[in-house]
């Protein structure tokens, strides 16, 4: 709720000037110690309580600007304080007032208040103003939360939920229990004042549950005097809320926190922070807090232009006038933090904010992938719920068609299925957990077999747990992984240019005879026109390993290297090097079945997953 939209300070204790604009749902107010904030909400109490604090009462020789003092001083000027609000107003009210309204409240070194209102209202006018400001509660809870706040805050929750039916009637038992106990001390008392004397019910009846308290856990411990001060903190919004909720004479309401992150530690904090946001976004709360917790700089709302963060500096005068000319500044924008922070000492605030926010606006963006991946996973179980078969899931879409070819030609094609797994081979160990632990029946079994490159090999550990991806792994009741095996031609490619195997990127396409794969791909590239985006350098994965074993030196690795980069076009070591192509793997894996080439080593692969998924015997 953006009840206020700004408040004016003039000449309240630190504060000499303050104006503070652009008020949100939750404003909070940083700065050093002594520079102000407190003096902030302690104005804000004045205003609508005519008292700085729960404790004391106003003192306009104690309230009164020390700055403001030694300028009406030297000026002989009068001397007084004022704060003005301003006010957008509720609907409900904006027929008689208007969209805004400026409430100004000033005291003179007597104690005296007046007030004017911007625009000027009077009559009906001015008695509907002063319903709304009766509707307004503030409350004030200070940074020193000793068991007098607890106190005036359970008064105010027996009072509030003491209007209901059960609780009259609870209390009449409880007076009349009472009375019943004590029947001795009131016939003694009768006989002693020769009059009728009964035990009667306090004329404050929540004055007698001030000092209620609270039991938690199976060792029914007392909140207020065995838990510590973080512990009890964290009571107070909620039992505000109900307060809130439950008290008749108000409508809207307006929280003055000081640092309720005290004796929380940050991820405590960080909780509280979110927790306020929450009840900021009420349509009738508002909230001002005081801290110095990065927390509470970064706390967020779903709305989150409606939180607004703010920094107090305490003002003094050089060369005779008044720095800074206002008390506060907007320090929404991180770097407008920093600077506020830094200029006034506080040097490692700004660098926990930051590292907060990094740290932050990573796991929005992990967030954001994790749902895609869901997404993904969600429709993958689908698809495997719907089929009563056997599944073999590979990285993508053309390894489906080298392996649909091969089940047909061992005639397995009717007794399993081939799937992608969407190029997100990174991802299988949250897709296997899903499929595992979300109802989808792993009766008819499946198979992850990935490529035989970095991805893939990281994959297979997070799916399997196991390091060596050269053998099927079972992972649980009916589920298998493995990567590519390497075939004996890309093996001596390793061997030639000095790259460790478990450095290699062996994909799907090469599973056919080297000699006759480089020469197919020469073929599909020469075909392209000039427009076409096929790259043919050393692929990424391979560039950076040639020359990497043991023992080779620096000259001959670069040897290698540039041997490699100039090899023959439709060479062996020219394919192998390259890959094929994104944009031609579709025309490849085509080629491929088009032009019959030997699929022993691409078949015997098909069979050892259809083995495993024991539906070989079905043939």
């Amino acid at each position: 709720m953006r009840l206020i939209e700004k408040v004016e300070v003039r000449y309240f204790r630190s504060l000499h000037t303050l104006d503070m604009k652009g008020l949100g749902d939750l404003n909070i107010v940083f700065g050093r110690n002594d520079s102000g904030k407190s003096n902030l909400l302690r104005a804000l109490s004045l205003f609508f309580n005519e008292t700085t604090d729960p404790e004391n009462e106003f003192d306009f020789s104690l309230d009164m600007s020390d700055l403001r003092k030694k300028q009406a001083k030297a000026a002989k000027g009068r001397q007084f304080l004022w704060i003005k609000v301003t006010f957008n107003i509720p609907k409900n009210y904006q027929g008689a007032l208007g969209k805004t309204i400026k409430v100004k409240r000033q005291w003179n070194r007597y104690g005296d208040m007046t007030e004017t209102y911007s625009p000027a209202v009077k009559g009906g006018k001015l008695a509907r103003l002063t319903r709304l400001l009766n509707e307004i509660d503030f409350t004030y809870i200070p940074a020193i939360k000793d068991l007098e706040v607890y106190a005036d805050l359970v008064e105010r929750f027996y009072g509030a939920a003491s209007h209901t039916p059960n609780m009259e009637k609870a209390t009449d038992q409880f007076i009349e229990t009472i009375g019943t106990e004590a029947s001795e001390l009131s016939r003694q008392l009768r006989g002693l004042f020769s009059t009728d004397v009964g035990i009667a019910p306090p004329t404050e009846m929540k004055r007698l549950f001030r000092y209620l308290d609270f039991s938690m856990g199976d060792e029914k411990h007392s909140l207020l005097r065995q838990k510590g001060d973080g512990i009890k903190a964290r009571y107070i919004p909620e039992l505000l809320r109900f307060i809130n909720e439950h008290e008749n004479r108000s409508k809207y309401y307006v929280w003055g926190f000081e640092e309720p992150e005290n004796s929380l530690d940050l991820g405590a904090a960080q909780n509280e922070a979110q927790r306020f946001a929450s009840f900021a976004k009420r349509s009738d709360t508002q909230v001002f807090i005081t801290s110095h917790s990065p927390a509470f700089y970064l706390a967020e709302s779903k709305h989150d232009k409606h939180t607004r963060r703010y920094f107090v500096t305490k003002q003094k005068f050089i060369d005779e006038k008044i720095s800074p000319e206002n008390a506060v500044a907007e320090i929404d924008d991180l770097p407008k933090a920093e600077k506020a922070m830094k200029d006034a000492g506080l040097l490692e605030l700004p660098y926990v904010i930051g590292q907060m926010q990094k740290e932050r606006e990573r796991r929005k963006l992990a967030e954001a992938e994790a749902k895609k991946y869901r997404g993904e996973i969600t429709a993958l179980e689908n698809k495997l719920a719907q089929q009563k078969k056997p599944f073999l899931l590979v990285e993508g879409k053309h390894d489906v068609t080298l392996f649909e070819a091969a089940f047909t030609r061992l005639g397995l094609d009717k007794e399993l299925k081939v799937l992608p797994l969407g190029g997100t081979p990174k991802n299988a160990r949250t897709l296997l957990q899903s499929i595992t632990d979300n109802g989808v029946t792993l009766q008819y079994g499946v198979f992850f077999l990935f490529d035989n490159d970095n991805d893939g090999r990281k994959a297979f550990k997070n799916v399997s747990g196991e390091a060596d991806c050269s053998r099927i792994a079972t992972v649980g009741q009916n589920v298998y992984a493995w990567c590519l095996p390497l075939s004996d031609d890309y093996r001596e490619f390793l061997k030639r240019w000095k790259i460790q195997e478990n450095n290699a990127k062996f994909v799907a396409e090469f599973l056919y005879p080297a000699k006759e794969s480089a020469k197919l791909y020469e073929t599909l590239i020469s075909k392209l026109d000039g427009n076409a985006s096929v790259s043919t350098a050393i692929h990424a994965d391979i560039n950076g390993q040639v020359g990497l074993e043991v023992g080779v030196k620096e000259a001959e690795r670069q040897e290698l290297s540039n041997n490699l980069y100039n090899s023959q076009k439709g060479s062996v070591d020219w394919f192998f090097s390259r890959c094929v192509d994104d944009n031609l793997k579709e025309a490849f894996a085509t080629k491929i079945i088009e032009e019959r080439l030997t699929t022993e080593q691409l078949d015997a692969i098909a069979k050892m997953v259809g083995d495993t998924l024991r539906v070989s015997e079905k043939e």
